[in-house]
């Protein structure tokens, strides 16, 4: 038994009609036997190009700025405050920059407080400033440092509960406490 070809082989001519009809349906013409078939001057087709090298130079750009600001400390209020200086100073955006920011006088007058007490000299009273003034805030400062003192002292349990507490006796953290002791006992009658 054997299987003929198909139809399609049986035709050994060119088909002009069914060739004119994909022309005329697609847009194309049909070239005759003195036209070139190897002219360049077909409308250009769609091209692809390979986006993998932005997509990889993106990613490292981003892990490493993630990695920058997770290890990195800095004062982003600074950083802001140059970048808008430095937006500033281009041309056509002079209404970002900022104006200058006066210190209230309690902190002028804490800051010198507290680089006068740093040099070991008296509180020199400046102008706009009374003595009365400066006592008041290195009073209230005072108070705040005994009250945090105070808190923590109230929070935290006495060292000699905390030293005594070794916990569960049986348990893998006080038998490993108790070899510790033990260890410490025999060097020290060793070493005497």
């Amino acid at each position: 038994m054997t299987v003929p070809f198909s139809a399609e082989y049986r035709a050994l001519s060119t088909n002009d009609v069914l060739l004119s009809e994909i022309a005329e349906i697609t847009g194309g013409k049909v070239a005759d036997v003195d036209d070139n078939v190897f002219r360049r001057d077909f409308p250009a087709l769609a091209s692809y190009t390979d986006i993998w090298q932005w997509i990889l130079a993106a990613g490292i750009i981003i892990f490493l700025a993630d990695v920058f600001i997770r290890r990195v400390i800095l004062d982003y209020e600074k950083v802001a405050a140059a970048v808008t200086d430095f937006l500033a100073d281009l041309p056509g955006l002079g209404w970002l920059r900022r104006a200058p920011v006066k210190a209230p006088a309690y902190t002028s007058r804490l800051l010198k407080a507290k680089r006068s007490a740093s040099a070991g000299r008296k509180f020199e009273v400046h102008e706009g400033a009374s003595g009365e003034d400066m006592d008041d805030i290195l009073s209230e400062q005072a108070v705040r440092h005994a009250r945090a003192a105070t808190a923590k002292r109230t929070e935290a349990p006495p060292l000699s509960e905390v030293a005594r507490d070794d916990g569960d006796e049986d348990s893998y953290t006080g038998r490993l406490l108790r070899a510790k002791r033990k260890a410490r006992r025999e060097d020290s009658q060793r070493y005497d």
